[in-house]
């Protein structure tokens, strides 16, 4: 089966994007701690705050670094099991990204919370 896409590999094999996804990380990680990764290790979030948030610098806007900061949390959630508290995390910047968009102006609602706020930053 040859697959030639990123997202032809995502409907075609469900969950491998993620494994690939993941074990880049991992190995990456391993190598700058020396630490052994695990086959799903929830990494992603370590991965934003020690690698790639310093590597962008100030590039790395506020809305930018709040999005790639939920992604990289719900993420490593969906990694632990975790499916409830991933789902809430993704409403609560859905919710926030669907404001900034009626309102204009991300700065104003750019923090905006919606129901449980464990794992947003």
């Amino acid at each position: 089966m040859h697959i030639s896409s990123p997202t032809e590999l995502a409907k075609r094999v469900p969950g491998e994007l993620l494994k690939i996804f993941l074990g880049r990380i991992s190995e990456y990680l391993a190598v700058r701690t020396g630490e052994e990764a695990d086959s799903l290790p929830p990494v992603v979030l370590q991965y934003l705050t020690t690698f790639l948030a310093p590597s962008l610098g100030p590039d790395l806007s506020l809305r930018n670094n709040r999005e790639l900061r939920t992604l990289a949390t719900t993420l490593d959630a969906l990694v632990r099991g975790k499916t409830a508290e991933a789902a809430d995390m993704l409403v609560q910047r859905f919710k926030a990204v669907e404001l900034a968009s009626k309102w204009s102006w991300y700065p104003r609602i750019a923090s905006a919370r919606w129901g449980p706020t464990s794992g947003i930053a």
